[in-house]
């Protein structure tokens, strides 16, 4: 018949049409393969941006002592009527003051003129918090590791609950936009036989844990080492 040979040529120039628009909608929603696929990498949360330091000595209030510029030395014992205002920021490599949050800091007490004292680390424009850095007996020196907030002057306040000499070490720092510090509060007290307060008053001195803990004896210590379970 005349006619079938243009009929057969019309469907397959449709056919091949239809062919090649189903493999192009096909490339266009299958995601590549190979070399050239490259998958995008989670984004990685930005670190808290801390600054390393060699330590330096920024306080030191015993007799012929030297700091490191030959500020805040040989002041005499710190009183408890009369904290030590230590100015940190741009001093030993710290940023200064407006372009740093904390510090982390060396505080070392010596001679503490009477066993179960306290330090308390904390900025210079705040209220002295219910809380401490360093807990000490009298006579040997104790140190702790602090990291501490400093007051828009760049300065800590150092509180000592009873005479001692103070050596304040800085071994770096966290620059303005790194971490979120806050002054020293309270959690928890498991002190024995004695009621203290924290800043909610909801850790007792039975508390079963607590991520760090005071004593002011070996056998207190060594009480809430062996304590039964229902304490």
């Amino acid at each position: 018949m005349p006619g079938r040979p243009a009929t057969t040529l019309v469907l397959a120039v449709v056919m091949a049409l239809l062919t090649s628009a189903a493999g192009t909608a096909v490339a266009a929603t299958t995601p590549p393969m190979g070399p050239a696929a490259v998958v995008a990498a989670p984004t990685t949360p930005v670190r808290p941006d801390y600054r390393s330091l060699p330590p330096s000595r920024l306080a030191d209030t015993r007799p012929d002592q030297a700091t490191i510029d030959g500020r805040a030395q040989g002041g005499g014992k710190v009183a408890p009527g009369t904290p030590l205002v230590l100015t940190v920021a741009g001093r030993a490599g710290v940023a200064a003051t407006g372009q740093v949050t904390a510090v982390a800091l060396n505080v070392t007490a010596v001679e503490s003129q009477s066993g179960g004292s306290f330090v308390t680390v904390y900025p210079a424009n705040e209220a002295r918090p219910l809380a401490s850095n360093l807990n000490v007996d009298a006579g040997p020196a104790v140190a702790n590791s602090v990291i501490a907030k400093l007051s828009p002057t760049g300065q800590v306040r150092i509180y000592v609950s009873a005479p001692m000499h103070l050596i304040v070490d800085v071994a770096g720092y966290w620059a303005s936009g790194g971490i979120t510090s806050l002054s020293p509060v309270r959690l928890a007290t498991p002190v024995l036989a004695q009621a203290r307060s924290t800043v909610s008053s909801r850790a007792s001195a039975r508390s079963p844990a607590v991520p760090r803990c005071n004593f002011r004896s070996p056998d207190a210590a060594e009480w809430w080492a062996r304590r039964p379970a229902s304490h």
